[in-house]
């Protein structure tokens, strides 16, 4: 039976929307600017300084009737009705309106706007001016995280923030992306940075947080700026503050899109490419004796003489044996399981209050099918926040959020498909789907999507809770408390006639709860002391703690399949049952000093002494210190007569953060059942499980940093340049021990890695003419070099485990593809020299580097082939605007790294494989290798999948059009903008993968189409 579902009223208020929106764009389009015949107006523009302001834009509010100043800063417009208002605008200054009132002379002083220097950044239990920053900080603003829709906040600020990689490695509808702030520092240990929404640590990722709701995510980077969270920021800070209410006027705001999606293809062969190469692996295996193709060995060539296979090839010949491939049956499997993906997303937000009270309510839904049948993710949110002065001295407040996640996948169907004898049809001749394609023992990829199924249910309630005291003397106290409850739970169900192939139904049901919070004390003192000296206090005591359970079980033989995991007692088979629990907490001093002396010098001096549960008794505690400081360079007496400069500082600084990401269990050690026989007998019994290190302790980072804030012609150009190094020691290994011993390895202290990097990131109003044309580019370049310095042995490499002295942690080590071996007298003498001392190579084999150039491949001869690090990412983003018309696009690119894709690596066209440039005897490919009936994979094929991963992508190109406001002004609405948007329409890369950020048979990456609309009354 169909579900019904609430997303068609969505889609029926979507569409009274859209109907609305198109009439008033109609009406917008068609009236015009009606301006009235008026006088002449004059006057000029200065700063707060009484310096002229030249360029600056004036323009007749309601019209297109604009000017620029001139170097004098002076202006004048003609034709503008005697009760016209004025808008006087240019970049880094407050816009002001001002009503003629039938004045033709108008003098304006613009003042510098909370913008650039004076805007207000979080930077972790308060906030700064932007100005008094002495930490690596970077913000993104709400429009930058709204200007490329997704499920997760952090997608939408990839390639946007200088030393922050952000690479997807599934392509999964509900799949959050990984993100690393300057590098990987820990080999075994999270490098996962911290997330702190509302000035409470958050656990796992950001999907649960409406992008709509957000106002600003920060960034903290170095470990100046990070120390203030001691253990918790040893990875880098995100900070996001979300939206509150306010008060005057209500202001409603709707964000709404809908969406298509296109899966990605790759280039897998056809009938007629996949039976060629059949013939071409019996060729090289000596069993197809004939040079053109014959109908009689056709038959014989395939494993299983499937009559449905027999039956497509055999269309291709005519009743005189002439062969015509273009006659093949041909089955799209990968067609057959894909579908047109849809996205949507609906969010509504209210903002009000008056000067004692602001509160806000959201509400959202998001629903994303996805490209392959039977993957899907929808979430239902709720948030509400209050703030309330109670008097002049009490202050309290809260925020109060759910989300209710659905997750759906299936077993990998798209591999299934993907590897189907594209021979073989759907179904048989009664119509009913085959359950072993072309008999061979694979499922039916259509089957299996109808058949197996996954989904996980989360529900998350959270929210952050304060209360505010102002004390004498300047001090202030703050309350906070950040509840954080999870339960979810997992259903896997496989079908008999899915992925098993007719076998026992299978099913499993997992649950989990968890909860954490935290509980922050802070004091703070501000003051100002004659106007000279301004100082900064923070002291913070905090408690945080987490705990988890969860239960499982796993059946089979359940005797009727629609019930899935939802009746696990009725099944004749108990296959699994377990539970487990864990525990850590962590209690943190902290002290923060801020000192500015006349705004032109200022200095941060930080301390937290953080307590872990996870390490040894004797070594809980640690002290994390940092210290920054920054020179408004700019502000010096010297730099009055250099006008290149709006703005200059320098930053310095150093700071260490600490790392206790692992088990925490790892200094108790836990107990694993086992069995033991005596004699005929068997009994159960308990042994240890982990080796128990009571010395284990703190990894450690020392970070510095040097950075310069810049803006120069007139505040059009502006940016930063970060350099850094980082080194991480202690860390939290698992150290290899012999087998002997009854243990595998030990966790300890040993070890470090360094990074070091270069971050720049540059904005520039390119454009900003009188006619309203404005045109803003900003770029980021970001280089991080990461490295192992120091392992067990100090300097030594560990071969094993593929960790090098002087490389990253995540190293390719292997053997090198250097070609093909071809059929030439070179070649062939060369092939007899290896082949005499062991090597089997023939003429369409892997060719490999032999290192030491001894004619003899051996482990030696293995070298490192790259790394997932790239070693170098940058984007270009630009938007141009024009009477409401807004286009805008973003390219993001990452270069140097490796990635490995094997594919399924079925290569003898027993399965159906990716249509390469393989070799064959006409075809002198140097690209891959022979087919070989008889060997699924070909000989070291392995080195073939190590690819260049670098890829440009454009990641989104929008246009939109904003109602004009005195349309809109007559229906009492603020803002109405409508818009389109291409998410991936285009992608350059090197490697044969489907995307260099989604490999393998799995869900393939998409393009996305979306139109949308923004609204605020």
């Amino acid at each position: 039976m169909k579900k019904t579902s609430k997303v068609i009223d969505f889609k029926q208020f979507a569409r009274k929307v859209w109907s609305v929106s198109l009439l008033i764009l109609f009406l917008g389009y068609y009236c015009g600017d009606l301006m009235a015949q008026g006088s002449k107006v004059s006057g000029k523009l200065t700063d707060s300084s009484g310096n002229p302001v030249p360029g600056a834009t004036i323009v007749v509010k309601g019209t297109t009737n604009g000017t620029l100043t001139g170097v004098d800063g002076n202006y004048s417009l003609n034709n503008v009705n005697p009760s016209a208002t004025l808008i006087f605008s240019f970049v880094g200054m407050t816009t002001q309106e001002i009503a003629l009132n039938g004045r033709t002379q108008l003098d304006v002083t613009l003042v510098s706007e909370a913008v650039g220097l004076e805007e207000v950044v979080v930077v972790g239990y308060g906030t700064m001016r932007k100005k008094d920053l002495t930490g690596s900080v970077a913000s993104v603003d709400r429009a930058q995280i709204l200007s490329n829709p997704s499920v997760s906040a952090i997608s939408s600020i990839q390639g946007k923030v200088a030393g922050i990689d952000v690479f997807s490695t599934s392509q999964k509808p509900g799949d959050a992306p990984t993100i690393r702030v300057r590098g990987n520092r820990s080999i075994k240990a999270s490098n996962d940075p911290l997330y702190v929404v509302d000035g409470i640590p958050f656990m796992g990722d950001l999907k649960d947080v409406n992008s709509a709701d957000i106002e600003s995510i920060e960034v903290l980077k170095d470990a100046s700026a990070t120390a203030i969270y001691g253990s918790r920021g040893a990875n880098g800070v995100v900070l996001v503050t979300t939206r509150r209410g306010k008060s005057g006027k209500s202001e409603v705001t709707f964000d709404s899109y809908y969406g298509v999606q296109v899966n990605n293809k790759l280039d897998i062969m056809n009938a007629e490419e996949f039976v060629e190469c059949r013939r071409q692996a019996q060729r090289n295996a000596g069993k197809y004796a004939s040079d053109v193709p014959t109908l009689a060995l056709d038959k014989t060539m395939f494993y299983y003489p499937d009559k449905y296979v027999l039956e497509s090839i055999s269309a291709a010949y005519d009743e005189n044996g002439n062969y015509d491939p273009s006659k093949i049956k041909s089955y799209d499997w990968v067609g057959a399981i894909s579908q047109t993906g849809t996205i949507q997303d609906h969010q509504l937000n209210v903002l009000g209050g008056t000067d004692k009270t602001k509160i806000s309510f959201s509400a959202g839904y998001f629903d994303n099918k996805g490209g392959i049948q039977g993957y899907g993710y929808s979430k239902y949110s709720l948030r509400l926040t209050i703030d309330q002065e109670i008097n002049r001295w009490l202050k309290i407040g809260g925020s109060m959020a759910s989300s209710f996640n659905k997750k759906e996948e299936t077993t990998n169907v798209f591999y299934y498909a993907a590897i189907t004898n594209p021979l073989n049809p759907f179904r048989d001749e009664n119509g009913v789907l085959q359950l072993m394609p072309g008999g061979e023992l694979m499922a039916n990829a259509i089957l299996a999507a109808q058949n197996d199924a996954t989904e996980n249910k989360a529900n998350r309630f959270y929210g952050s809770y304060y209360a505010e005291i102002k004390l004498p003397a300047g001090i202030k106290y703050r309350l906070n408390f950040g509840p954080d409850y999870q339960d979810g739970r997992t259903g896997v169900f496989r079908g008999s006639k899915g992925s098993l192939l007719g076998g026992s139904p299978t099913a499993s049901n997992s649950t989990f709860n968890q909860f954490h919070y935290t509980l922050d004390n802070l004091l703070y003192y501000d003051k100002i002391f004659n106007n000279v000296h301004r100082l900064g206090v923070t002291l913070l005591n905090s408690i945080e703690s987490y705990n988890y359970e969860s239960l499982n079980g796993s059946v089979s033989g359940l005797p009727y399949e629609y019930q899935m995991w939802n009746n696990l007692g009725t099944a004749t088979a108990i296959t699994g049952l377990g539970s487990s629990y864990s525990q850590w907490r962590l209690n943190s001093y902290m002290g923060r000093v801020n000192y500015a002396l006349k705004d032109k010098y200022m200095l941060t001096l930080t301390g937290r002494y953080d307590g872990s549960s996870r390490l040894a008794e004797d070594h809980k505690y640690s002290f994390f210190p940092s210290v920054a400081f920054s020179w408004r360079i700019i502000d010096e007496p010297f730099m009055k007569s250099i006008s290149l400069f709006d703005d200059l500082k320098l930053r310095m600084g150093y700071g260490k953060t600490g790392n206790t990401s692992i088990s925490p269990y790892e200094t108790l050690g836990s107990l694993s059942r086992t069995t033991y026989v005596s004699g005929d007998n068997g009994f159960f019994g308990y042994a240890p499980n982990l080796l128990i290190n009571s010395d284990l302790r703190w990894e450690t980072t020392g970070q510095y940093d040097m950075g310069l804030d810049f803006s120069l012609l007139n505040k059009r150009l502006s940016g930063s340049i970060d350099v850094y190094q980082q080194n991480t020691h202690d860390l939290l290994l698992p150290r290899q021990l012999p087998i002997a011993s009854g243990f595998s390895s030990i966790t300890q202290n040993i070890g470090s890695t360094r990074n070091s990097g270069i971050e720049v990131s540059l904005s520039g109003l390119l454009i900003n003419t009188a006619g309203g044309f404005q045109w803003r580019t900003d770029v980021m370049f970001y280089a991080n070099k990461e490295e192992i310095t120091e392992l067990y042995y100090g300097k030594v490499d560990d071969i094993g485990n593929k960790w090098f002295i002087g490389h990253p942690i995540n190293s390719y080590y292997d053997y090198k593809f250097t070609g093909i071996w071809q059929n030439t007298d070179e070649d062939n003498a060369l092939m007899a020299q290896y082949n005499a001392n062991g090597s089997t190579y023939a003429p369409g084999e892997i060719k490999l580097y032999d290192k030491d150039d001894n004619k003899k491949i051996t482990a030696d001869d293995r070298v490192i082939l790259g790394s997932t690090v790239p070693k170098w990412s940058g984007s270009l983003s630009s938007t141009m605007e024009y009477k409401g018309i807004d286009f805008s696009f973003f390219l993001y690119t990452r270069q140097g790294q490796t990635v490995y894709d094997e594919m399924g690596g079925q290569y003898e066209a027993r399965y159906n494989w990716l249509n390469v440039n393989y070799w064959t005897p006409e075809n002198k490919s140097n690209e891959f290798p022979r087919p070989l009936a008889g060997r699924q994979t070909p000989l070291n094929f392995g080195t073939v999948c190590y690819q260049d991963g670098s890829f440009v992508k454009l990641k989104y190109v929008t246009l939109g059009y904003t109602i004009p406001e005195r349309i809109l002004s007559k229906i009492d609405m603020h803002k109405l903008r409508i818009y389109a948007t291409a998410q991936n329409p285009y992608m350059h890369k090197n490697c044969w993968s489907i995307d260099p950020e989604g490999l393998g048979f799995n869900v393939p990456s998409v393009k996305t189409f979306i139109v949308g609309l923004s609204a605020s009354f």
